[in-house]
């Protein structure tokens, strides 16, 4: 009791049990962040790749044309040809390689999404338990010092002033 006539009033820190399940949840998300960053920046690469292909696969075709109304030979016409089917066979596999790292891509996002969903779970709860701490410490806080004003109210009428 003397410690509190002194105004010396002992609040113990705020401590989160689930501090270390917290830590855990920041690093996972963090990882499927990388994850997904990585995911969308080689999906955009294989995107570009494929947009390459088909802007070859145009230039192309309209080469052949054109070759076609100047009266072009049989041997480049037909070289064009087998360039234009390879190009088709290019873009189908190079097709099939984005629609993979696309459905990857969805997969990675949707394990962010949950990661920074258990994240928050917690983050909610620490923010509770602080509040919470809050009110009890502000709660202690007036009980000791009504109790110090009780004190010092008795110890004054005690001594007649």
């Amino acid at each position: 009791m003397q410690d509190l006539l002194y105004g010396v009033l002992k609040v113990q820190k705020f401590v989160f049990k689930l501090e270390p399940l917290l830590e855990y949840r920041k690093r996972m998300e963090e990882l499927f962040r990388r994850d997904f960053l990585e995911a969308g920046r080689m999906l955009e690469e294989e995107e570009g790749k494929l947009e390459t292909l088909r802007d070859a696969y145009q230039k192309s075709v309209y080469e052949l044309d054109r070759l076609k109304e100047e009266g072009g030979g049989t041997t480049e016409l037909n070289l064009h040809y087998n360039y234009i089917n390879s190009l088709k066979h290019y873009i189908e596999e190079q097709k099939k390689i984005v629609n993979e790292l696309r459905a990857a891509y969805e997969l990675k996002r949707k394990e962010l999404v949950e990661s920074s969903k258990a994240k928050k779970t917690v983050e909610l709860v620490k923010e509770r338990s602080l509040e919470s701490y809050r009110v009890e410490a502000n709660r202690a806080e007036q009980k000791d010092t009504d109790e110090i004003a009780a004190l010092r109210f008795a110890r004054n009428k005690k001594d007649g002033v």
